[in-house]
């Protein structure tokens, strides 16, 4: 089974790769608050160091309460990190800036 960060490089080449699906889900069922928090680092690194850096992340509340605490107000390498109550074990990272009509899939 693949390693945190090797998921992380695979997911920062998918987001640089296709401008779809905005933004791009990713389910994080059964990990830890901590195992989102350093997921969620590396795939902001890794898309970073590739050049395509992301615009936002938005988190499920209870996965994120490490990352939000950490990270939240301020920003992580630029990147705002948001609370979402719609996501439930779940990381929606962003490309774009969105419309407030816009809504995670």
């Amino acid at each position: 089974m693949a390693r945190l960060d090797e998921l992380a490089e695979g997911i920062a080449d998918v987001l640089g790769a296709t401008p779809a699906p905005e933004p791009l889900p990713v389910d994080m069922i059964g990990e830890s608050p901590a195992a989102a928090t350093v997921f969620t680092r590396a795939i902001i690194d890794a898309c970073e160091r590739n050049g395509r850096p992301l615009w936002r992340v938005a988190i499920c509340p209870e996965l994120g309460q490490d990352l939000l605490l950490q990270h939240g107000a301020k920003g992580y390498e630029g990147v705002a990190i948001v609370a979402d109550e719609s996501l439930v074990n779940r990381i929606a990272f962003f490309r774009f800036p969105v419309s407030n009509s816009q809504e995670v899939e």
